[in-house]
Protein backbone atom coordinates (compact mmCIF):
# COMPACT_ATOMS: atom_id res chain seq x y z
CA UNK A 1 0.00 0.00 0.00
CA UNK A 2 2.93 2.31 0.64
CA UNK A 3 4.07 1.87 -2.95
CA UNK A 4 0.61 2.72 -4.21
CA UNK A 5 0.36 5.79 -2.01
CA UNK A 6 3.90 6.94 -2.95
CA UNK A 7 3.31 6.43 -6.67
CA UNK A 8 5.80 3.57 -7.09
CA UNK A 9 2.86 1.34 -8.12
CA UNK A 10 0.09 2.26 -10.53
CA UNK A 11 -2.41 -0.17 -9.07
CA UNK A 12 -3.13 -3.29 -7.09
CA UNK A 13 -5.42 -6.14 -8.06
CA UNK A 14 -7.15 -7.52 -4.96
CA UNK A 15 -9.80 -10.09 -4.17
CA UNK A 16 -12.42 -9.94 -1.44
CA UNK A 17 -11.77 -12.89 0.92
CA UNK A 18 -15.05 -12.35 2.79
CA UNK A 19 -17.04 -12.55 -0.46
CA UNK A 20 -15.01 -15.59 -1.52
CA UNK A 21 -15.83 -17.37 1.75
CA UNK A 22 -19.49 -16.45 1.51
CA UNK A 23 -19.76 -17.80 -2.04
CA UNK A 24 -17.88 -20.98 -1.06
CA UNK A 25 -20.27 -21.77 1.80
CA UNK A 26 -23.34 -20.83 -0.24
CA UNK A 27 -22.21 -23.05 -3.11
CA UNK A 28 -21.42 -25.99 -0.83
CA UNK A 29 -24.84 -25.77 0.83
CA UNK A 30 -26.52 -25.76 -2.59
CA UNK A 31 -24.41 -28.75 -3.65
CA UNK A 32 -25.14 -30.71 -0.46
CA UNK A 33 -28.86 -30.10 -0.93
CA UNK A 34 -28.61 -31.63 -4.41
CA UNK A 35 -28.76 -28.35 -6.30
CA UNK A 36 -26.82 -27.56 -9.43
CA UNK A 37 -23.73 -25.43 -9.00
CA UNK A 38 -21.48 -23.86 -11.58
CA UNK A 39 -18.15 -25.57 -12.20
CA UNK A 40 -16.37 -22.21 -12.09
CA UNK A 41 -17.47 -19.27 -9.95
CA UNK A 42 -16.06 -15.80 -10.51
CA UNK A 43 -15.51 -14.32 -7.07
CA UNK A 44 -14.50 -10.96 -8.51
CA UNK A 45 -11.44 -8.77 -8.40
CA UNK A 46 -10.92 -5.08 -7.80
CA UNK A 47 -8.38 -2.68 -9.26
CA UNK A 48 -7.23 -0.24 -6.62
CA UNK A 49 -5.32 2.85 -7.74
CA UNK A 50 -3.88 5.83 -5.92
CA UNK A 51 -7.07 7.74 -6.78
CA UNK A 52 -9.42 5.05 -5.42
CA UNK A 53 -7.51 3.64 -2.46
CA UNK A 54 -9.25 5.90 0.07
CA UNK A 55 -12.78 5.10 -1.10
CA UNK A 56 -14.64 3.20 1.65
CA UNK A 57 -15.11 -0.01 -0.40
CA UNK A 58 -11.45 -0.12 -1.46
CA UNK A 59 -10.17 0.85 1.97
CA UNK A 60 -12.17 -2.04 3.46
CA UNK A 61 -10.42 -4.44 1.08
CA UNK A 62 -6.96 -3.08 1.86
CA UNK A 63 -7.43 -2.92 5.64
CA UNK A 64 -10.43 -5.08 6.57
CA UNK A 65 -11.95 -4.80 10.03
CA UNK A 66 -11.70 -8.40 11.22
CA UNK A 67 -12.75 -7.68 14.80
CA UNK A 68 -16.30 -8.91 14.20
CA UNK A 69 -14.94 -12.36 13.26
CA UNK A 70 -12.05 -12.52 15.74
CA UNK A 71 -13.98 -12.02 18.97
Amino acid sequence: MKGLRDGALDGLIVQDPVQMGYLAVKTMVTHLKGGKVERTIDTGVHLITHDTMDQPEMKALLTPDLSQWLK
